[in-house]
């Protein structure tokens, strides 16, 4: 069988186990179901792909532990906040 798929259908599927997407992803990767493409479905999909990996990137900077300041920049926050204090702007 072939089929044109969805980048919702895709995003569906990796998102939830269970279902529909997760069925046909199924079927695509053990080759039951060919997909049909072209130039524009191929650049939605490498699209998609660059929007996962930095959507996944960002999450793991956000669960890293935050590194401790160094000396430099909590004087250069410190004289920051004091100076915003005087003009009244944040």
């Amino acid at each position: 069988m072939k089929i044109v798929l969805d980048t919702n259908v895709v995003v569906s599927g990796l998102l939830q186990a269970q279902g529909n997407p997760a069925q046909v992803l199924s079927l695509v990767l053990s080759g039951v179901i060919q997909i049909c493409h072209d130039e524009r479905i191929l650049a939605e999909f490498e699209t998609l792909a660059r929007f996962i990996k930095c959507t996944t990137l960002t999450r793991e900077r956000e669960d890293q532990p935050k590194q401790k300041q160094t000396e430099p920049e909590t004087k250069f926050k410190t004289a920051q906040k004091k100076t915003q204090s005087r003009t009244g702007s944040q």
